[in-house]
Parts: C-alpha cells; sequence; structure tokens
C-alpha cells in the first residue's frame, strides 16, 4: 500500500435524487497485513472497485429518530463504487487511526444523542460528524469535500471526548 501500513481517505456519495447535489461524507481506513489494524475487529475484508478484495473500515454518522448517531462499517459507507470523491489524508498514520477510532467510539458513549439538522444550521448532519471527529483527532484536511454541506459546522470536539 504504497509503503504505508494505513490510507485514510475521506470518501462521499451523493445523498440525493441530483446527482452531486448534496453530498454525505465518511471516513474510510483501509489496512495493510502488516498494519496492527489488518486483524482489527472492525476491519474486514471487502470488494473494492478493482474486483479484489481490500481489507477497510468505516466510520460514518447519519440521523435515527432525530439524533446524529456513530457508526463503523455504515452500508453505503463501506460501498466503494458509489464514491464519487476520495480526498487522501496523506499525513495519516496509525497513531491518527488510533485517536480516530478513540474519538469514534467516545462519541458512541457519551454523545449519540447529538441532534441531528439535514441542513447543519440548527444541529448537526454527517458531514459535520465527520469534520468534527477529524478536527477532535487533529487531521488536517487538504480541502473541503464537494457538495458537502454542513462540512462549515463541524460537531464540538467536546463531543468526542
Amino acid at each position: 500500500m504504497y509503503g504505508k501500513k494505513v490510507l485514510v481517505f475521506i470518501g462521499s456519495h451523493g445523498v440525493s435524487n441530483v446527482k452531486n447535489l448534496i453530498n454525505h461524507t465518511s471516513i474510510i481506513i483501509f489496512a495493510s497485513n502488516d498494519s496492527k489494524f489488518y486483524n482489527h475487529q472492525k476491519f474486514d475484508y471487502r470488494e473494492s472497485t478493482f474486483g479484489r478484495k481490500v481489507k477497510y473500515a468505516t466510520i460514518g454518522a447519519g440521523p435515527i429518530n432525530g439524533k446524529l448517531v456513530c457508526a463503523y462499517n455504515r452500508a453505503k459507507d463501506i460501498d466503494l463504487n458509489i464514491k464519487i470523491e476520495m480526498i487522501y489524508l496523506e499525513q495519516a498514520n496509525e497513531n491518527t487511526v488510533d485517536l480516530l477510532l478513540v474519538a469514534a467510539d467516545n462519541y458512541i458513549k457519551n454523545s449519540n444523542a447529538t441532534d441531528y439538522d439535514a441542513t447543519a444550521l440548527r444541529g448537526y448532519n454527517s458531514n459535520s460528524f465527520t469534520h468534527g471527529l477529524l478536527k477532535a483527532a487533529g487531521v488536517k484536511v487538504p480541502r473541503t469535500p464537494a457538495f458537502a454541506l454542513g462540512w462549515s459546522n463541524p460537531v464540538p470536539a467536546r463531543k468526542f471526548l
């Protein structure tokens, strides 16, 4: 995997009936066979867009009963075939992945009751979650994902502590 034990991306796919009008983002983490995450319970072999299996996991969030709920390997998040954008987080390493997993687990334990708002004007949406998670883990994002409504309103870092 390009000499790295993990590759981390922001992946996005459309969520509206009009292609590319609004996109949902999540974190996609690929693990090489020499990574400590290779046998981690959240990582599994899945079919890639190139027809071969790769080991990866995703972290994302979505609405359940009016709340923004974090989950690993959500059905559309793990589907690489529907991704319309993949932003490579070049500086990410195994330590970054540790921080992302801890922050996501903390959110699940402590804050899975964050109010959901599709527009992220009065609450937060999946893009707010992805951006907040990356900030909480200290990850610098090279650019804003396209059509990621809510990206500019990240979930506060305290929700990931």
